[in-house]
């Protein structure tokens, strides 16, 4: 067991939830364009560090940074925007992060161009294949973040509506959703890759580690934060369907 990989993946998730929960916090005297930023620059560094860096926990269990600490932050800061804003706050991070998405997708694939060019330099090796899995990493994950962030109002309105304990709605809908997630992204993501089950087993494992430690950090914040805002307020899919139709 690597422990040292462990402790420091457990620094990394902690710095991101103190920096999601400061500019959270802040959200009223900076706006939260800040925050939303932050999220942007997350889906970058996710989305190269999943093609990039993976680190051995154990023999045959590796972990990607990228999905595990920052995606799953991710979801969690879709469920607290929905907790303690509404759900047209919650649309707006949807939309900047599937804009985002789409954008470094496009731009992943345009820049990639530059590198079939014989008059390209490459002082440092890079391969083009990177910009390549870069992209379509990019282009499964935008179609996966939409389902998740769909799945995370509606799972936690249902699971809210029969458990009582803020705790539990909480971490109940993020492993519900990480698994799915891990699932539907891994095998759709990296179909022909040799070691596909290690990197679907590793994602459910990882990712549910971290939405059970992100579960702990935020509910403590919105537990003793301003009282959270009355969970009754209804996610319907067709009226977010009919605002952007």
């Amino acid at each position: 067991m690597n422990y040292s990989q462990i402790a420091l993946l457990l620094l990394q998730g902690t710095i991101v939830a103190f920096l999601i929960l400061l500019l959270f916090r802040l959200r009223k005297k900076l706006g939260i364009g800040v925050l939303f930023a932050c999220l942007g620059l997350f889906q970058f560094v996710q989305v190269f560090l999943s093609s990039t860096l993976y680190v051995s926990i154990a023999n045959n269990f590796i972990v990607s940074p990228g999905s595990s600490v920052l995606f799953t932050a991710t979801l969690f800061v879709l469920l607290i925007i929905y907790i303690k804003e509404d759900s047209f706050e919650t649309e707006k991070v949807i939309y900047t992060l599937l804009i985002v998405n789409v954008v470094m997708s496009i731009l992943l694939l345009t820049f990639g161009l530059n590198f079939k060019e014989e008059s390209a330099l490459n002082p440092l090796n890079i391969s083009i294949n990177l910009f390549d899995i870069s992209a379509w990493v990019l282009f499964v994950g935008t179609i996966t973040l939409f389902l998740d962030s769909l799945l995370i109002i509606i799972i936690f309105e249902f699971i809210s509506k029969k458990i009582k304990y803020l705790f539990l709605q909480i971490c109940l809908t993020m492993l519900i959703v990480v698994i799915f997630d891990s699932i539907f992204f891994s095998i759709i993501a990296f179909w022909n890759f040799n070691n596909l089950s290690s990197i679907l087993v590793s994602g459910i494992i990882s990712k549910g580690v971290f939405a059970i430690f992100y579960s702990i950090i935020f509910y403590i914040y919105l537990r003793y934060s301003n009282s959270v805002n009355n969970l009754s307020k209804t996610f319907k899919i067709k009226n977010f369907i009919n605002r952007n139709g």
